[in-house]
């Protein structure tokens, strides 16, 4: 599965998404981490669209860019 969120959905203004780093989906919070100017933020919360991922059943990729946010959904 193939997860895309458009720049307009992200909590950050889209020209600084070429700038953050260490991106990652926190299970407790249910949102993207990710690491901008030496401080974390969440880019972007999942409960925003219903949806509740859980780790003991997938991985992923997740990639990060001017274009969004873009995750590969993998089976385990």
């Amino acid at each position: 599965m193939l997860i895309t969120i458009l720049p307009k959905e992200i909590d950050l203004e889209p020209w600084k998404l070429a700038y953050v780093h260490n991106l990652h989906i926190d299970y407790y919070t249910n949102s993207i981490h990710a690491v901008f100017e030496n401080k974390e933020i969440i880019l972007y919360n999942f409960n925003k669209c219903g949806w509740i991922n859980d780790n003991r059943q997938n991985s992923y990729d997740i990639s990060c860019g001017l274009a969004g946010i873009f995750i590969q959904i993998k089976p385990n």
